[in-house]
């Protein structure tokens, strides 16, 4: 059995994309655009750029989302939980430790999505969006602090606990990171995955 995969051009600026032979005769072909084609190898790109790396445009984040940003070098992470509009703006709560103190303690924040963006030398960093749900393979294929295998509870339950915990009505005494408490928001305890302990 022979099955080859070839490409012909036409004269009306579409081809045969993956035209295959079968004992030499075609049993299956597909006819593209080539400017269909173009786009769908460009959103397929941009798919995938995206499932590596988390990226996210910010106008395509919905209340109760994870999100996080690289700084100094990609070497330290701040995560907070997007909250939608407040006071006009876009906004993200999320926890700051103090390491002054031996026992683990912070504050939580409400800052502008702008605000919670800026890197050490004000520039706006990349949005990235922490995932949930995926399968084992992913979580330990990814960098760490990206994703988990947990489900995440409901937008209006994570909004909630993170509003909550802003307005002291759930002590933050005990979360170490500003991912504790953006786990928290999602799943109702800190525990990360076992992959990661």
């Amino acid at each position: 059995m022979h099955v080859s995969f070839q490409q012909f051009p036409r004269s009306d600026e579409s081809y045969v994309d993956f035209l295959v032979f079968h004992q030499g005769a075609p049993f299956c072909s597909t006819v593209y655009s080539s400017s269909r084609c173009e786009y769908h190898s460009k959103k397929s790109r941009l798919e995938m750029s995206s499932w590596l790396s988390h990226f996210v445009n910010p106008d395509d984040l919905d209340p109760g989302d994870h999100i996080y940003v690289y700084r100094g070098m990609l070497f330290s992470t701040c995560h907070g939980i997007y909250i939608g509009s407040h006071a006009n703006e876009s906004a993200v709560i999320h926890f700051i430790p103090d390491h002054s103190y031996k026992e683990a303690k912070g504050r939580v924040y409400i800052s502008s999505l702008t605000e919670f963006r800026l890197g050490f030398i004000s520039n706006l960093v990349t949005v990235r969006k922490y995932r949930y749900g995926v399968p084992q393979w992913e979580l330990l294929a990814k960098r760490r602090g990206s994703c988990s295998m947990r489900k995440s509870g409901s937008n209006e339950k994570v909004i909630q606990r993170a509003w909550d915990c802003y307005n002291g009505r759930i002590p933050t005494v005990g979360f170490n990171t500003s991912e504790d408490f953006a786990l928290f928001c999602k799943l109702g305890h800190t525990y990360r995955d076992s992959s990661y302990q």
